[in-house]
């Protein structure tokens, strides 16, 4: 038999001091409004880049931010997204239909 009460469980939010952006993807259907739960930084929907509530990860915010191939988001150039040495992203993707053989996905700056 197991004895719960012994064992201590923690949240994690997911905001740390490393966390320089959080995208949950919150908000209303079809809104371009992109919000950061770190909030320093402001993001700008291009293209067809929108929120979407037909798909989620999360229940507890019932929406993510939809990219069609065409579309992405930005933030403004600043010296935190100069990375060096080790780094991570760290993201969910669900795609409607497979690329095409030899497409690639870009982080650049």
């Amino acid at each position: 038999m197991v004895e719960f009460d012994a064992w201590k469980l923690e949240v994690d939010t997911g905001i740390d001091a490393y966390t320089l952006a959080l995208l949950h993807g919150d908000g209303s259907d079809g809104s371009t409004t992109i919000t950061d739960e770190v909030a320093a930084n402001v993001w700008t929907a291009y293209g067809n880049a929108q929120i979407d509530t037909a798909q989620y990860v999360f229940p507890s915010i019932g929406s993510s931010i939809r990219l069609d191939g065409n579309s992405y988001v930005s933030c403004p150039d600043d010296d935190k997204w100069t990375f060096a040495g080790d780094f991570t992203f760290d993201f969910r993707v669900m795609f409607y239909a497979l690329p095409a053989a030899s497409t690639y996905m870009y982080f650049y700056s």
